[in-house]
């Protein structure tokens, strides 16, 4: 998992998009067959709709057609206003490593409400720090937080000021000298207004948030400026990655920005989301199994499941089971519930061998490192449903029951939180 998301943040990653028809750069993953899982399937030559939501880790699959159905869509009308001003709409395709921050959404809400009765103010200590924790030295930033940070001087609005306009001949590495004089003098003005109570910046909306840890390498969102810039997709691009590169770890990345409309909305427009959660194999946990075929059952049971090849079928029938349906995933979520309904539709669950297809510059050719890789498509996803469902189905595979491939409709059915595993690990 870490390669996967290296791969994204290098500069050699260029630009693409989620379902691009030729991919500009090496996939970093290859599919591994399994017969197995292949005898399971009553056409495995067909493709599926669903298989184009992982063309940046696999490439564009060679079976699929045009023609063929295609990832569903939402039809919404939406009214549009007749603006004397004229606003930009970008979106933007981010990559970033989820171990450098503490999840995607901006934890400063309460200073942006201006709320100076604060029974915690633990978000305002630490200069920027956003996640509130005790010890400043190990407060991690939030993915929309930065962003915010690096964007909101740049692209952010003042309805006294009115837009600005600036231009840059070259990428943007000094922001004061790529703008004019005139556009920094409102700048400044625009941070002083932002001390004051109920001063907002600028807003980014996204397509779904990601817990702390989990990393994205084509997460969705929009940002909306009054600012007319000059080739403003490469501007905010190279203004982003070049302050991500120099001051901030390296582990955020805008891979694509383009123009879109005023009806673009990341999260309402979004039919289906797509997970993949990767996890090593451990090969010689196979041999090691009979070793310990003496041992009492007290043992076995203490030992943590090994996770090896011979799961991956059964993982594979349990996932397809839930495919197609709408389900109650109550019990495969966390924390208390805020969404008007816990119904979800899984249009992908999957699970197969891949093996690592790029370079990490330390294994030679004649290494393959494998892993498998759970491919999960749905409408949406509850609070570390993705998580716990494969926790959940690992759990469940490791047991010797001969009826598994139910196992996780039969814990859904029970709406019990107590039935299912503890979420795996936000970093695969």
């Amino acid at each position: 998992a870490a390669f996967v998301v290296e791969h994204f943040l290098s500069s050699t990653a260029g630009a693409d998009e989620i379902m691009p028809t030729s991919y500009p750069i090496p996939s970093p993953l290859r599919r591994v067959l399994n017969e197995d899982i292949v005898n399971l399937n009553d056409n495995p030559e067909q493709p599926h709709w669903s298989d184009q939501m992982f063309t940046p880790l696999f490439g564009t699959p060679k079976l699929f057609l045009p023609s063929e159905a295609t990832i569903p869509s939402i039809t919404k009308h939406i009214h549009k206003k007749n603006r004397k001003r004229q606003r930009t709409n970008l979106k933007l395709t981010v990559a970033y490593r989820g171990l450098d921050f503490c999840g995607w959404e901006d934890q400063r809400h309460e200073l942006y409400r201006g709320n100076d009765n604060r029974k915690d103010d633990k978000s305002a200590k630490g200069g920027g720090d956003e996640s509130g924790a005790d010890n400043n030295s190990h407060i991690l930033p939030s993915v929309q937080g930065t962003l915010v940070d690096i964007l909101d001087l740049v692209l952010g609005k003042n309805e006294s000021i009115g837009p600005a306009t600036a231009t840059h001949a070259i990428p943007p590495y000094n922001v004061k000298e790529t703008i004019s004089q005139s556009t920094q003098k409102e700048m400044k003005q625009n941070t002083k207004q932002r001390s004051k109570p109920n001063s907002k910046p600028i807003e980014i909306k996204v397509a779904g948030r990601t817990d702390a840890g989990v990393s994205a390498i084509a997460q969705i969102c929009r940002i909306r400026t009054w600012r007319a810039l000059d080739d403003v997709e490469n501007y905010v691009k190279d203004l982003v990655n070049e302050e991500a590169t120099n001051s901030r770890g390296g582990g955020l990345r805008i891979r694509n920005v383009e123009c879109v409309g005023d009806d673009f909305h990341p999260t309402f427009g979004a039919s289906c989301r797509a997970y993949a959660y990767l996890v090593d194999l451990e090969e010689e946990e196979e041999d090691a199994n009979d070793d310990y075929c003496g041992e009492d059952e007290e043992y076995r049971q203490s030992r943590r499941p090994s996770i090896s090849s011979h799961l991956v079928p059964k993982l594979d029938l349990m996932l397809r089971t839930l495919e197609g349906k709408e389900l109650d995933y109550i019990a495969l979520s966390y924390g208390k519930v805020k969404s008007q309904t816990t119904l979800c539709t899984l249009h992908r669950g999957r699970a197969e061998i891949v093996e690592w297809a790029g370079n990490d510059g330390n294994s030679t050719p004649t290494e393959k490192k494998r892993a498998i890789c759970i491919e999960l498509v749905g409408d949406r996803f509850l609070r570390r449903m993705v998580r716990i469902l494969v926790s959940t189905a690992l759990r469940e595979a490791n047991r010797d029951d001969a009826g598994c491939h139910d196992a996780l409709l039969n814990i859904l059915s029970t709406k019990d939180r107590t039935c299912r595993a503890k979420a795996a690990p936000p970093d695969g």
